[in-house]
């Protein structure tokens, strides 16, 4: 009986370790890889101060484009651990119109986490003061 006992403990332990942060992709990605859409046709970018909650609405197409083009090639290494987590030093979301593309901060896109880059970090916060 005990040997049941730890055998099923054995099993639900494996079982629930396999269930941890799902499947991700490890190693680094530029963040173009994880938009599927257009970037010319973004036409604001939303930014947040996470430690302020400021938030800067940018429209000018070409200081975007300009933009989009210097952080689309960052790279940005998914981080091994990818259990939740909270706080960002910004956040920005991509609109076409009034229909948000995408959203992200500068540790996580989407359900994928990833180490926080300076490079990101400092384009998020170079065009927030700009």
């Amino acid at each position: 009986m005990k040997k049941l006992i730890l055998l099923f403990l054995f099993c639900f332990s494996i079982v629930g370790c396999s269930q941890g942060g799902g499947n991700v992709d490890q190693g680094s990605k530029q963040l173009a890889e994880f938009y599927q859409g257009d970037f010319a046709k973004i036409d604001r970018i939303d930014i947040r101060n996470g430690a302020t909650g400021e938030t800067k609405s940018f429209t000018d197409r070409d200081k975007i484009q300009q933009w989009l083009d210097s952080i689309r090639v960052v790279e940005v290494q998914v981080d091994s651990n990818q259990e939740a987590r909270t706080g960002y030093a910004y956040s920005a979301q991509f609109f076409e119109g009034e229909q948000q593309k995408i959203g992200f901060t500068t540790n996580q896109i989407g359900k994928v986490y990833f180490v926080p880059s300076e490079q990101l970090t400092d384009q998020l916060k170079s065009l927030f003061e700009s």
